[in-house]
């Protein structure tokens, strides 16, 4: 059963071994740095996060799948 449930996912930290819930979802990582900073990671459609936001610090991870994003008729990449 497809539900909110199965389309979206937060959790309090990522690193490689974070399951993603597939290549076709968007990610948004909120990475808390030591000296008190935010630095924001964007997963963008079908693309994995960069190199460094896979370290494993503090941070809040919220992915979602492909079908809650709302879409004009144009694709933009």
């Amino acid at each position: 059963m497809n539900s909110w449930k199965t389309k979206i996912k937060i959790d309090l930290k990522l690193d490689a071994k974070t399951e993603l819930l597939s290549g076709n979802s968007m990610g948004i990582y909120f990475e808390y740095d030591l000296d008190k900073t935010l630095i924001v990671h964007f997963k963008p459609l079908n693309e994995v996060f960069g190199g460094g936001a896979l370290l494993g610090t503090r941070g809040i991870l919220i992915n979602f799948e492909r079908d809650l994003i709302d879409e004009d008729d144009i694709e933009y990449a």
